[in-house]
């Protein structure tokens, strides 16, 4: 009698991105593939090596259903202490996708959020990577458009008090602040933690100002993620 074993509906393939790599070729079926984890970059190609590779850094999501993949390629230079996680589902089987699930930096540390964010594809922009920001100095990034996007919502790390604004526009030149209900500036506090919050706000365009509250030079991390 054969032995019964549970059907697996997703394998996880880890990567150590130290190790570099040039359309080193897997073979593994399925139709979705999410990125679990990725904290430097790589790229996918799906059954020929020929085709255009996926930036992972950017798609954090690959649907092929109906149709079935049956080969990956990975590129990726060395990247010392980098890691690549994937999870990949076959025969539609794989459909949960949760908050915590979703990019690289939205994840349980980011306690502040509300965490209603649904659906499945998600665009992340870093718009501040580790910036260095003076005491009392303001830093802002160029603004994005966000005008196609359905949500959008912005992830912040600091390791020094911090005010974060958010600024719209409809031409990427004048730029309004956000008002609350009582027609003041509407900001969040980030002092030495990671929050994020959901901009509640139709724009075309949106950027992201942030103060540094404290009297020594701190940093800032700030991604805007917007689902598609």
């Amino acid at each position: 009698m054969a032995e019964v074993t549970e059907y697996k509906k997703y394998q996880e393939l880890t990567f150590d991105l130290g190790v570099e790599r040039k359309d080193e070729e897997l073979e593994i079926s399925g139709d979705f593939i999410l990125v679990e984890y990725l904290d430097g970059s790589a790229y996918l190609k799906l059954d020929n090596p020929g085709h255009d590779p996926i930036d992972l850094s950017v798609v954090k999501q690959i649907k092929t259903s109906p149709q079935k993949f049956n080969k990956i390629y990975i590129t990726n230079s060395a990247q010392s202490g980098k890691t690549l996680k994937l999870l990949i589902g076959g025969a539609a089987s794989f459909t949960a996708v949760g908050a915590e699930s979703i990019g690289l930096y939205f994840d349980d540390e980011f306690t502040k959020c509300s965490k209603i964010i649904t659906g499945s594809e998600y665009k992340d922009f870093i718009v501040m990577d580790n910036v260095s920001v003076d005491a009392g100095a303001v830093v802002t990034h160029t603004g994005i458009d966000v005008s196609k996007f359905k949500e959008k919502t912005v992830l912040v790390s600091t390791n020094k008090d911090f005010t974060i604004y958010v600024q719209v526009s409809d031409d990427n030149e004048n730029w309004y602040d956000i008002k609350s209900e009582t027609d003041g500036d509407l900001s969040w506090n980030c002092n030495n933690e990671k929050i994020a919050f959901r901009v509640p706000h139709f724009c075309k365009y949106m950027r992201v100002v942030a103060k540094n509250n404290s009297t020594d030079a701190g940093t800032i991390r700030c991604v805007v993620s917007c689902q598609i």
